[in-house]
């Protein structure tokens, strides 16, 4: 299932960083970093790394499993607007709503480019770079690899603009991630 609200653009403010701009925000620390850890839903920032991407998003869900979460991966920038509102706004209850359920696994879309190969892609997703606009998020599946599921481009300036169609592509995801087969290993964690 694919859904695009709006590109990031001038509809929501987002603008793309001027050629020779650095936005790069690289922490320190190449572990991931919860920001938000809620019995409702759970941030975690991935900061880059040299780390193949795809064993990392296999770890964290992992981890979002252990939490009975549904995995889910969010492209972002700091240049978009949109990506910045979204994160303000995370502790409104219609945002709490939209995201109960899901354990988020947020990547700087400027941080990581050129470090995504390698990662696991469905077919439809193979034409890099597969992330048009930001925020953009991507649903995975249990060894962490990106589904079609996406919605890209989240549009709005408040909760009450953003949180409806989030919640219904998160509500559509874990829907989906419960219909999956886990393998051996993962069923033990499931069944808690």
């Amino acid at each position: 299932m694919a859904v695009m609200l709006a590109v990031c653009g001038a509809v929501s403010g987002c603008v793309p960083p001027r050629v020779g701009q650095r936005t790069s925000t690289v922490s320190a620390t190449t572990s991931p970093v919860v920001k938000i850890d809620t019995t409702a839903f759970t941030v975690v920032d991935v900061p880059a790394q040299d780390s193949a991407l795809q064993g990392i998003l296999a770890r964290e869900v992992q981890k979002a499993i252990a939490q009975h979460h549904t995995p889910v991966v969010e492209f972002w920038a700091p240049w978009c607007g949109s990506c910045q509102l979204l994160t303000a706004s995370l502790s409104d209850p219609r945002m709490v709503d939209a995201f109960r359920g899901i354990y988020l696994i947020r990547l700087n879309r400027d941080d990581w480019d050129g470090k995504l190969a390698g990662i696991k892609l469905p077919l439809s997703l193979t034409k890099i770079p597969f992330v048009k606009g930001v925020p953009a998020f991507y649903a995975l599946d249990y060894d962490g690899t990106i589904t079609g599921e996406t919605i890209e481009g989240v549009d709005g300036t408040t909760p009450e603009s953003m949180a409806p169609p989030l919640k219904q592509y998160f509500t559509s995801v874990i829907a989906h991630f419960t219909t999956l087969t886990a393998p051996a290993s993962q069923s033990s964690l499931l069944s808690k």
